[in-house]
């Protein structure tokens, strides 16, 4: 049974149960977003579409509210987070923040003046990735999809089933788990999750410390982190990674991307559609040139429904 919407409702001010209220019963289990702005009603988005169902607007008071519910009432505990524009909610439920940006000699300490939160609910689908797995077992390959199209939901599945969560051999996972939202959920029975470090360094210290056969890492952001994924591989650690992405040409223009074509470092891309269904996968052609679309044959697979 789905819970997600109770486990966010119960981590927000109690006065806010009544806007929840007005959600329907059958469409609880359908919620992947709920939006707030200050003077608006509350937005409550599945998929990418976002409705009101009721009329309250909210206030400047209510917000500041709400950010201190999801703080655990302890604003100035999570000012780190707060600064880089998210907090995460028990649960994995992530809290993206927007208002205005406090800076000190030039770097970002802090933000004030909230004026409009997004809480991404996180879900499991367990099972969802069995397929994928048959196909590609044991390699490197990258999630590639918008936001929104289930790249993290796919990812902790395959995690699942790769450290024995479904009764088959348990591999060794290092789980880079810098938002706290992949660990918040089954994650088999071998996988070591580091939190709360940012990507670069968590994938340093997993490779010197834990010796993992996979490094797990969700939303590659920068050419740095997928350098270091990239040369895991000379340790003989394999990686699975998501990457935001909506086709081979956004992908391949993406500075992000350029370190897995130039050490040909990635067995297989797997593109998703919005509402987390499998588009295509595209296996790379290790003995071709990187850079070209050509270097990759297409297969189809089953897709899955979030």
């Amino acid at each position: 049974m789905d819970n997600s919407f109770q486990q966010v409702i119960t981590q927000l001010p109690k006065w806010f149960s009544a806007i929840a209220e007005a959600v329907p019963q059958e469409e609880r289990q359908l919620i992947t977003e709920l939006r707030l702005f200050e003077g608006q009603p509350a937005f409550w988005c599945c998929g990418r579409q976002g409705r009101t169902y009721d009329t309250h607007k909210l206030t400047t008071q209510q917000l500041r509210e709400l950010l201190s519910a999801v703080c655990r009432g302890s604003v100035h505990c999570y000012q780190q987070e707060i600064t880089q524009g998210f907090v995460t909610l028990d649960g994995g439920h992530r809290v993206g923040l927007c208002g205005t940006t406090l800076w000190r000699e030039g770097q970002a300490v802090g933000l004030r003046d909230i004026s409009s939160m997004n809480i991404r609910f996180a879900r499991a689908v367990k099972g969802c990735a069995k397929d994928l797995f048959r196909k590609l077992g044991q390699c490197s390959f990258l999630l590639v999809g918008a936001p929104g199209s289930g790249k993290t939901t796919l990812l902790r599945d395959y995690v699942r089933i790769l450290c024995g969560g479904d009764g088959g051999p348990c591999h060794f996972a290092a789980v880079i788990d810098e938002r706290s939202e992949l660990s918040a959920f089954d994650l088999g029975h071998t996988a070591h999750v580091l939190k709360g470090l940012p990507k670069t360094q968590a994938i340093r210290q997993a490779l010197r410390t834990l010796s993992p056969q996979f490094l797990i890492c969700d939303e590659i952001g920068s050419s740095e982190e997928a350098e270091l994924l990239s040369e895991s591989l000379n340790s003989g650690c394999h990686f699975i990674a998501t990457i935001h992405g909506e086709n081979w040409d956004s992908l391949r223009r993406k500075p992000q991307f350029q370190p897995f074509l130039r050490q040909n470092a990635v067995d297989a891309l797997v593109f998703l559609e919005p509402q987390g269904r499998i588009r295509e996968i595209r296996e790379v052609n290790a003995d071709a040139s990187a850079g070209m679309s050509e270097h990759f044959s297409l297969h189809t697979a089953a897709g899955y429904q979030r």
